[in-house]
């Protein structure tokens, strides 16, 4: 029963998120399916759209339409952002009693005669009692004497509002959290080092700890997060463990092969070979990995330090440095990304030498000319 409530929920949330994309992210698209379930769109949304972003397996979101989905929470973010700056600006006008004190105000602050009549004429727009009314109408007209004087002042540096860089730093971590959870194989790290000019390691802390208080989705946020990172690091482990191993046997039996290969490597795992010393490093130094073991994985990653940039297969089909056709040379190639590895010359040597020793790939001729 359990496992059904959970496929009619991803089915709901998939069906709820397409319209919403569909629709340019328009609650009212999601009307007639809230109807439907008896619930209201704020429920649909918390419920079933919010989790079906956060799936990691399929069905989940395409990377288009997550692309779109975070571009319209960044979009409503900034517009909370301008509307509080607005409400600030306004309510600091309406504390001032004297027409000189609005004066000294509007010459000093940031924003120009046709921002200051703009935020009014937005803020006047709401219900506003007939004093509040009557005193913007007041201000206006002292920002309109004052023209002349507000054109002529010293443009001042535009700097973020701290509204705006609090929005923007919290939704950023949100994406860095996202982006962690719908990737296989990439280590945390991996992806905060994206970000690295964006937010630092502080700043992550902090807005991480924001939304472990935050809301409903917020909370949901962070236990998918804990989850992943829990098992990512159960997951590594095990792997590492491997790893070691068949670097340690060097694989004999395994293909007739007495070392262990750069594709051997990429066929235990598809983290990139540089993570992943990293990230034995981490283990070494708290205990989980030997001394002995550690400098297996070092010294594997070294012998392969050279000629580990990724190339177009381009490049590869181009190599000199194997004698091979046009069509054994795409075998390999088609080889090698099928195991989720990258294309450098490294695995690409490598696939060259399991080739033309017939240990993995098959020796289909080459078609007729």
């Amino acid at each position: 029963m359990a496992v059904k409530n959970a496929s009619r929920k991803t089915a709901i949330g998939r069906k709820a998120f397409d319209l919403f994309i569909k629709n340019n992210c328009h609650d009212d698209s999601l009307l007639v399916l809230a109807e439907e379930l008896g619930i209201s769109v704020a429920g649909l949304k918390l419920n079933y759209l919010i989790p079906y972003t956060k799936r990691v397996i399929n069905p989940r979101p395409t990377s288009e339409q997550l692309i779109i989905y975070r571009n319209h929470r960044a979009n409503q973010n900034q517009q909370i952002a301008e509307q509080s700056e607005m409400v600030n600006f306004i309510h600091e006008l309406l504390e001032l009693k004297y027409a000189k004190q609005v004066v000294e105000f509007i010459t000093h602050c940031d924003y120009g005669p046709t921002e200051m009549f703009r935020m009014i004429d937005e803020y006047t727009k709401r219900p506003l009692d007939e004093e509040t009314r009557t005193k913007l109408a007041r201000i206006n007209r002292v920002i309109a004497e004052c023209q002349d004087i507000l054109k002529n002042k010293a443009p001042k540096p535009v700097f973020k509002s701290a509204v705006i860089e609090d929005l923007e730093l919290q939704g950023l971590t949100q994406e860095i959290i996202e982006q962690y959870l719908i990737v296989d194989y990439i280590p945390f790290d991996d992806i905060m080092a994206k970000y690295s000019n964006q937010i630092t390691v502080a700043q992550f802390g902090k807005y991480l700890e924001r939304l472990a208080n935050g809301n409903a989705e917020e909370r949901f946020l962070i236990e998918r997060l804990t989850r992943k990172l829990d098992y990512d690091a159960l997951l590594f482990e095990m792997t590492i463990n491997e790893v070691v191993l068949k670097i340690r046997r060097g694989l004999i039996g395994s293909f007739g092969s007495s070392s262990f290969s750069i594709l051997d490597y990429y066929r235990s795992t598809p983290m990139k070979i540089e993570s992943f010393l990293v990230q034995a490093h981490s283990l070494f130094k708290r205990g989980k990995l030997s001394g002995e073991e550690y400098s297996l994985i070092e010294d594997f990653v070294k012998d392969h330090e050279h000629g580990n940039a990724v190339v177009s297969e381009k490049e590869l089909i181009d190599y000199q440095g194997v004698d091979l056709d046009y069509f054994s040379k795409t075998q390999i190639i088609t080889y090698i990304k099928s195991i989720s590895a990258p294309l450098t010359l490294n695995t690409y040597r490598a696939g060259y030498q399991e080739f033309t020793q017939n240990k993995t790939f098959l020796k289909i001729p080459s078609p007729a000319v």
